[in-house]
């Protein structure tokens, strides 16, 4: 056998020969020349063993500076069905698999926010059907998954609700990231929408306001969901309160619904506190203490 530099010669010789220039598809559908390509894109700056390639690889990288990898070519400059080509990195097809990646989720964050359609942006976003799950847990890819929430009419989230609520919303409410979609999607589609999420935490109050993400969410229903959310967390807090005072997570979904409170309402949350003096002491002594007091004081 050849040495290994005479066969990495040989490998890119072959992979970037007059064939491969001919048509340019064939690098799409090699791996190691498409993982090489893609190595060279992900790099911030040009990188120093790009120069032992051979002249015809080098060609096929061009001498565009790094920041070109970042240019939505299309998306931004013609509306067609060809606006996923991102620095000749086509995202079709491979939407689930870039978004899981450091560098791929932000380059699938750029082609939706650069999308000139709405019809663009469905397509791309269509590509997370059946990985919204996954998506929502994953460090890299529930960025994308918001930014589709975001840049997408509600109409077009039904399949992302579908599957939260298939797998358990509050278990998906639990978790570090996926906490962050059940609150874009609170925020971003109407009370009538995510009727079914909303349900499923009110129902499990007591166990996400003490926790530590799913606090956020109790948080945030009670900010931006229907006035019936807003009332019936407001009515849990006030029947709850010392024992959430006294779980610094549980102190803050407090806080959040005292600054809500009118003066009739604060009183009636001092009498329950004062009711349960045992409760009072554990509430006082807890983290969240100064959380409620600073609240009530305001």
């Amino acid at each position: 056998p050849l040495p290994r530099p005479a066969r990495v010669a040989a490998w890119t010789e072959t992979m970037a020969g007059a064939d491969c220039r001919r048509q340019p598809s064939a690098i799409s559908r090699a791996y190691p020349a498409q993982a090489l390509l893609l190595r060279l894109g992900m790099c911030s700056e040009r990188a120093a063993w790009a120069e032992r390639l051979p002249p015809a690889v080098r060609a096929l990288i061009g001498e565009a500076p790094p920041e070109a990898a970042w240019s939505v070519k299309g998306a931004a400059a013609r509306a067609s069905p060809s606006a996923d080509d991102l620095g000749g990195i086509r995202l079709n097809g491979r939407v689930w698999v870039l978004a899981r990646q450091a560098q791929g989720c932000r380059w699938v964050q750029r082609a939706l926010e650069n999308a000139s359609t709405e019809g663009e942006r469905r397509v791309l976003a269509m590509e997370l059907r059946s990985h919204v799950v996954e998506a929502s847990r994953c460090p890299h890819a529930n960025h994308v998954l918001q930014r589709c929430i975001g840049s997408l009419r509600p109409e077009a989230l039904d399949f992302v609700i579908e599957e939260i609520v298939d797998a358990s919303a509050c278990q998906i409410a639990r978790h570090k990231y996926g906490c962050r979609i059940v609150q874009r999607l609170v925020e971003q589609c109407p009370p009538a929408q995510i009727r079914a999420i909303a349900d499923a935490i009110l129902a499990d109050l007591p166990g996400l306001s003490v926790h530590a993400y799913g606090t956020f969410t109790v948080q945030n229903l009670f900010a931006n969901g229907s006035a019936d959310d807003r009332l019936a967390i407001q009515r849990f807090v006030l029947g709850a309160a010392a024992e959430l005072c006294a779980a610094p997570h549980g102190a803050a979904v407090v806080a959040a619904v005292v600054e809500s409170l009118d003066s009739d309402g604060r009183r009636a949350l001092l009498e329950g506190l004062a009711s349960e003096p045992a409760a009072l002491c554990a509430a006082a002594c807890s983290r969240g203490a100064p959380l409620v007091v600073r609240a009530l004081e305001e």
